[in-house]
């Protein structure tokens, strides 16, 4: 188990990386710990349109029950998906980091950094410093619009570390030798049984000088700042809050996390009120608001019939004929209802008084045929013909349209 810390980077701080090698090298974690543990969760904290992701703990790229024994600990995924979460909810104005981490496993922190640089593009990021904001946590951090801390907050220490444990001499003295069998120079280069020389301490320092000049790029992208400024600051150093910000890490000194969220609502023009007291603070803008609400959803929903009416009346006309189909959409813009077409087919399909004898010219057809209608409009219901809910009664002018509109179906 040791070799998972030895010899890996972390972008971490040296107190909290030997604190974890001495919980290793103490026995009091074993084998049986490894292994992926229960779901993440993205249980997401919104307070007053601001979501709260806390970023705690030594930071791992995801969860395991190696750290079972870190309380608190965030992984990259869970805090990805948390970010993911308070993009996707419409509620939520604006994103606050709030972080007490020494900083974690270099492994899939730059992905992380990435893609939070991205959505600090579609809302606003901060963070907060609650007790520490180190290394890889500070990375992360790195991207807020604003960064603030508490005086006591300990912010910084921009660097990789590893450690290379040398048991050669632990090993002769239990009297044994490890001969490591390879194929290919490297591959056992700086491996614990063995002292470092020259050469495999330049190897092991290639990557970790990789690392750091992401970890400086990324820094300087994310605070806006240029490449010189960045390392400037990237010295490893920790630094209380007044100090941070004199170098340019933070951007404000804050001594209270709510008097911060506070600002970010203020700032991003977060305003939340009851319903009840909005209405009785502001009785006139509360009618106002109500009334444009009615007003835009009616008109919303017009549109949406009118729309959904002139698809179905096109489908109408290409099935039965732009003639047929042009009368009945007269026909549907001319109010009639269901109850009504119903109570037409009865009286359409009702024999003629004449005879064929006695058959009267067209105009007399349509005379007959439009009175016959204009009697089952107003038999259709026991109050007559009226239009759908909330218009005017229809007058005789439009029932004879109706009627008229009918008999050109017939």
């Amino acid at each position: 188990m040791p070799e998972r810390l030895h010899g890996r980077p972390w972008a971490i701080t040296m107190d909290a990386y030997e604190a974890i090698v001495a919980l290793v090298e103490s026995g009091k974690i074993d084998a049986s710990m490894f292994g992926d543990a229960d779901g993440e969760g993205t249980d997401l904290e919104v307070i007053d349109s601001v979501a709260v992701i806390r970023v705690s703990g030594v930071l791992q790229k995801e969860r395991t029950r190696y750290y079972f024994w870190l309380e608190r600990e965030s992984t990259y995924a869970q805090i990805r998906e948390q970010v993911e979460a308070a993009l996707g909810d419409s509620g939520v104005k604006a994103i606050c980091f709030k972080v007490g981490s020494p900083g974690g496993d270099v492994d899939g922190v730059k992905e992380l950094s990435d893609f939070l640089h991205r959505a600090a593009l579609e809302k606003p990021i901060y963070a907060y410093a609650d007790g520490q904001m180190c290394s890889a946590a500070y990375w992360l951090a790195s991207v807020a619009k604003e960064i603030a801390a508490p005086s006591t907050a300990q912010v910084g220490s921009i660097g990789v570390r590893a450690m290379h444990v040398d048991r050669s001499k632990a090993q002769e003295k239990g009297g044994y030798k490890v001969t490591y069998l390879t194929a290919g120079k490297y591959k056992a280069m700086g491996n614990p049984s063995e002292p470092l020389d020259e050469e495999s301490t330049a190897y092991l320092l290639h990557p970790l000088n990789q690392i750091y000049t992401i970890f400086i790029d990324d820094v300087a992208r994310n605070r806006g700042v240029s490449t010189d400024k960045a390392l400037a600051m990237a010295d490893g150093k920790v630094f209380l809050a007044q100090e941070a910000l004199d170098i340019g890490l933070i951007d404000r000194v804050e001594e209270s996390f709510d008097t911060f969220l506070t600002r970010i609502k203020e700032k991003e023009e977060v305003f939340v009120m009851e319903y009840g007291e909005f209405q009785a603070k502001h009785p006139d803008l509360y009618t106002k608001a109500v009334s444009e609400g009615r007003e835009a959803a009616q008109q919303a929903a017009t549109d949406q019939v009118k729309a959904e009416s002139e698809r179905i009346m096109g489908i109408v006309s290409a099935v039965v004929g732009e003639e047929q189909g042009s009368k009945l959409t007269a026909l549907v813009i001319s109010g009639a209802t269901v109850a009504q077409i119903e109570a037409f087919g009865q009286v359409l399909g009702t024999p003629g008084a004449t005879t064929e004898e006695e058959e009267p010219g067209e105009d007399g057809k349509d005379k007959a045929s439009r009175q016959a209608i204009l009697d089952g409009l107003q038999s259709a219901h026991s109050d007559g013909v009226r239009p759908e809910a909330g218009a005017d009664n229809l007058t005789t002018v439009d029932v004879d349209k109706q009627a008229s509109a009918l008999a050109a179906l017939v």
